[in-house]
């Protein structure tokens, strides 16, 4: 079973710590990353679909499981 994954905030945090386990780690796919460097995930998920906004990637995304990288202070509006 594959999970579709979805990243939102895909900055420093996305690119160092998250998306590299989401490579190595069995089961996991990306399918959508949000922010201004989203596309950058690209190069190894050449099918993910990036958005500027993540309001728009949970209207239209079919993600399983997202993962919220934007700064701590944010994660709350994100998450209700």
């Amino acid at each position: 079973m594959t999970i579709k994954t979805a990243i939102i905030g895909y900055g420093f945090a996305a690119k160092t710590f998250h998306e590299p386990f989401l490579r190595t780690l069995d089961g996991y796919e990306l399918i959508a990353a949000s922010g201004s460097n989203a596309t950058e995930a690209k190069q190894y998920w050449p099918e993910m679909i990036a958005y500027r906004h993540y309001q728009e990637m949970l209207e239209s995304s079919s993600a399983e499981l997202y993962i919220v990288t934007t700064p701590n202070d944010s994660h709350f509006e994100i998450t209700q």
